[in-house]
């Protein structure tokens, strides 16, 4: 393997021709488009130890990341998105066509056979510390096919320092469980998720938020 130098340990490579290629280390995902001999800086994420590139063919794949999400590509990597998994530590081991199997924990294991669903973007907008709960009303709404949907997450009081347990789930209009956008631990702050509805038919959701102290329901509408 050629490095072009600078890396802190490879977890996995994958060459889609002889010259373009993906790897990882701890700080980022980089790329060859010379066979190996010069990399470049794809993006600085927080990659976690042991992760994995893998491709379901030669467009659509995924890399392992740190805590509880992934990244997936669907053009080898021009472009990506993060999707949210379920629960924190999972690393891809194998994947077929769309059915991907990842151990959870080294002692569960979680199935796909929808390449893990739409492509989930959550994004801090402020650190800032908020006095309270909110749930903001999604915007654009209508919308076709992508919104936005913004909270506030407070300090839990019993938990430093402030972590908590945050839920976002999608309902249809009969209230059977659609989508779920988050289920993870995270700081005191103010968070944007971004939700891409092409994979749903047009009608009338309502997206869910809870935490250990609150939960709220706002309604939106997907019009096609």
């Amino acid at each position: 393997m050629q490095t072009g130098g600078g890396f802190s340990g490879y977890f996995k490579i994958y060459f889609l021709n002889p010259n373009t290629g993906y790897t990882t280390d701890v700080r980022g995902i980089y790329k060859t488009s010379d066979g190996g001999i010069n990399w470049l800086t794809l993006s600085e994420v927080n990659v976690s130890n042991g992760c994995r590139i893998s491709m379901a063919n030669q467009n659509t794949g995924w890399i392992t990341m740190a805590a509880d999400s992934i990244i997936k590509t669907t053009n080898f990597f021009q472009t990506y998105g993060k999707q949210i998994l379920p629960a924190i530590g999972i690393k891809i081991f194998a994947v077929v066509t769309l059915n991907v199997f990842a151990g959870l924990n080294q002692t569960n294991m979680i199935k796909t056979t929808n390449g893990g669903g739409n492509i989930v973007s959550v994004n801090i907008i402020s650190t800032e510390i908020p006095g309270e709960f909110a749930l903001y009303q999604n915007y654009p709404n209508p919308f076709n096919p992508v919104t936005n949907i913004r909270y506030a997450v407070k300090r839990q009081t019993s938990k430093l320092p402030g972590q908590s347990s945050v839920k976002l789930i999608v309902f249809d209009l009969l209230g059977r469980e659609v989508e779920i956008l988050l289920n993870r631990k995270q700081q005191a702050g103010t968070y944007e998720v971004i939700w891409d509805a092409s994979a749903h038919p047009s009608g009338t959701y309502f997206y869910k938020l809870t935490t250990e102290d609150n939960t709220e329901t706002k309604k939106m509408v997907l019009i096609k």
